[in-house]
């Protein structure tokens, strides 16, 4: 049996926890401090409740003290999201919660939370992370029912109006095809609807392209559209490379666009991953996808063949690696072009044939109405290669404010370009 002194020293325990809970939710910090010196702990309640009331600073401290396990940040996580504290939710899933913590009698993902607030940026943040695009809403009732599905982030944000986290979703390859308890999937709970036709469309459009993929599984073997050559020159890379070798080479999945070229998905973490094993320090985004490609890009040079980060909204992030070394085959292959804007795929692959000759570049991204690149030698004339994008695609002032002026200063010091009309 325990001794006296065990208990007292047990309940003086209870006691300071109690005592550091209650300093932590008053957001007295110096109480907490001093009770921490003398041995306090902190429970999950503390985490959660500070996250609710938005005390940032008393988060920090808890998280300093390294006491919560990730479950327990994943609670706060999912209960700052309510509560709208975006800048907590966003300083908990840097330092580890569980992004796929399902949280109250509805058990809904922060993802889910995420998207019926409208967060966008948090949604981004969350799928870096590792949150999966989708987790679902699952009340106990519909477990005991046999329907789980109450509802995904994608219909969370469709029927909110959402319509850039819809993008967000689709583009991390957000299932279509899943249905709630009610039998209705996310374009079934906006169809018809006249202040969602957007989102409509945009869904339809991706179940669309999903059924296309589903049919070429059907018809398009592992082996008959394989390159060898490329496929030997993966699995061969350097010892930091291996991972992605084995990686790539185990999804390659059937691409109904191009059919002659082998393709791997691949997410932001996976490209992070495998960047800080070769000793880089990747960021959390895109960036990272388009590094891997660079480093891929000269063994793939080596036996002839191109290679180019795919972004598609209904399938994710992939990269693809072609059989051919003309980077113009690839722009044809994915027939990229903006009829909206009235500019085909011959009139894109003339100009930047053109613009190839005086400013030399590699393709390193390519979709329907995208192409990204990056030139590869000094640029002299940076304010006249900016006016040249410019007005051949008007649409790359978007991310430089309307600017020539800062678009020039990107391709002065960064030397990448990206033409989109999506």
């Amino acid at each position: 049996m325990p001794t006296t002194n065990a208990k007292d020293e047990r309940t003086r325990r209870i006691e300071l926890t109690l005592d550091l809970g209650n300093a932590s939710a008053r957001g007295n910090i110096r109480a907490m401090l001093e009770l921490m010196a003398s041995g306090a702990l902190f429970d999950r309640g503390s985490l959660i409740l500070a996250a609710a009331n938005g005390r940032m600073k008393v988060i920090q401290i808890i998280l300093k003290s390294g006491h919560v396990s990730s479950g327990d940040k994943g609670f706060a996580l999912c209960r700052a999201i309510q509560c709208k504290h975006y800048r907590i939710a966003d300083m908990l899933v840097r330092d580890g919660a569980n992004p796929n913590c399902k949280e109250g009698i509805f058990r809904t993902p922060p993802l889910v939370l995420a998207a019926d607030c409208g967060a966008s940026e948090l949604v981004e943040q969350l799928l870096i992370f590792g949150a999966d695009v989708n987790s679902f809403e699952a009340p106990i009732g519909g477990i005991l029912l046999g329907n789980p599905v109450e509802r995904t982030a994608l219909m969370a944000a469709a029927v909110k109006g959402r319509e850039r986290i819809v993008r967000i979703l689709l583009s991390a390859g957000a299932d279509i095809s899943v249905r709630n308890a009610g039998q209705k999937t996310a374009f079934d709970l906006v169809a018809g609807r006249k202040d969602r036709v957007a989102i409509a469309r945009l869904l339809s459009k991706a179940s669309k392209r999903s059924d296309e993929l589903h049919e070429a599984k059907g018809q398009i073997g592992s082996k008959a559209d394989a390159h060898p050559s490329l496929r030997e020159t993966l699995r061969n890379w350097p010892e930091t490379l291996g991972w992605l070798a084995r990686r790539l080479s185990k999804d390659s999945v059937p691409y109904p666009r191009v059919k002659k070229m082998d393709v791997y998905q691949i997410t932001v973490n996976e490209a992070v991953e495998l960047l800080r094993k070769m000793g880089k320090k990747p960021a959390h985004s895109i960036t990272s996808l388009l590094t891997v490609v660079r480093e891929l890009t000269p063994k793939i040079d080596e036996v002839g063949g191109s290679i180019v980060l795919i972004c598609d909204p209904a399938h994710g992030y992939m990269i693809g690696a072609a059989p051919w070394d003309d980077k113009f085959e690839t722009l044809r292959a994915f027939k990229t072009a903006s009829a909206n804007y009235e500019v085909t795929n011959r009139q894109l692959i003339s100009f930047l044939k053109r613009l190839d000759q005086r400013h030399p570049f590699a393709i390193e991204r390519c979709d329907s109405q995208t192409i990204g690149g990056r030139f590869t030698g000094q640029i002299l004339h940076p304010a006249a290669l900016a006016d040249e994008l410019a007005n051949f695609c008007p649409f790359i002032l978007e991310d430089f404010g309307g600017q020539k002026r800062l678009l020039a200063k990107s391709l002065k010091e960064n030397g990448t370009f990206t033409l989109s009309w999506n």
